[in-house]
């Protein structure tokens, strides 16, 4: 005998917790010359109810303000159009992309590391440690958002393809088990499920939002004075964690 159906009037989403979707890239792993601070993003976003409205705000986005030849194999590269702000609509449309964050109460998180510092603590120029360490930043704020704002929720990481993707995964792990490094603002990542899974940005949106917000967040901390006006865009949707602080001086 088949096990009858909930009854019609309870929606199954009054009945379940939610589950979050986390998407991140990283910005700043190149020449420390000109890229002096390592940046991981992550928006949090709300699927059932907020991916429809996002998508087809991006929809609208690529429609109003790419070529209609372009469009197919349109991606939104921050780096690229941020560069070249100057031609064409690029910085419509890299604003128009940034304010689908406020405009439909996505959350952004970002861990911020000045390399010279995590050299000199490291005593190596660990590409792999860098970003590691910008990532489990940026996974305790996205723990801090759900501590604060919704404690009985739980989110899936997915994360831009990289080298590293062993290490960010081992990392994980093990602060979902306990806050390993004490001496660093970390949290024990509670709310953050299973492993991590890896995408490549080219295909997902959500990527190149994360992307667009690492990117500007990136530049903000170079002291870039043209990125304060996309900065202020996803400032009050940001959590973000940046060494070293007072409290990780020597």
């Amino acid at each position: 005998m088949s096990t009858p159906l909930p009854n019609a009037t309870e929606r199954a989403s009054d009945r379940l917790r939610i589950m979050r979707l986390i998407y991140s890239d990283e910005a700043g792993v190149g020449d420390a010359t000109h890229e002096p601070f390592t940046v991981v993003a992550a928006v949090v976003i709300h699927p059932d109810e907020q991916w429809g409205g996002v998508n087809s705000a991006i929809n609208s986005i690529v429609d109003g303000l790419v070529s209609e030849q372009s469009r197919p194999a349109f991606e939104f590269k921050a780096a690229r159009l941020f560069k070249r702000r100057d031609k064409g609509n690029n910085a419509e449309i890299l604003h128009r992309f940034l304010s689908i964050i406020p405009e439909h109460g996505l959350a952004v998180a970002a861990g911020i590391v000045e390399r010279a510092w995590v050299y000199g603590r490291s005593g190596s120029e660990d590409i792999g440690l860098l970003q590691d360490t910008a990532f489990v930043l940026c996974a305790t704020c996205v723990e801090t958002l759900f501590k604060r704002s919704i404690p009985d929720e739980k989110g899936l990481w997915i994360a831009d393809r990289t080298r590293y993707e062993k290490l960010m995964k081992t990392s994980l792990r093990a602060n979902q088990e306990r806050a390993v490094d004490l001496t660093i603002p970390l949290m024990h990542l509670e709310h953050i499920v299973d492993t991590i899974y890896f995408g490549n940005s080219h295909e997902s949106r959500m990527l190149q939002l994360a992307d667009a917000c690492n990117a500007i967040v990136k530049q903000h901390f170079m002291g870039t004075p043209a990125a304060e006006e996309f900065y202020r865009i996803i400032e009050p949707s940001l959590v973000q964690i940046c060494l070293p602080d007072e409290d990780t001086q020597p």
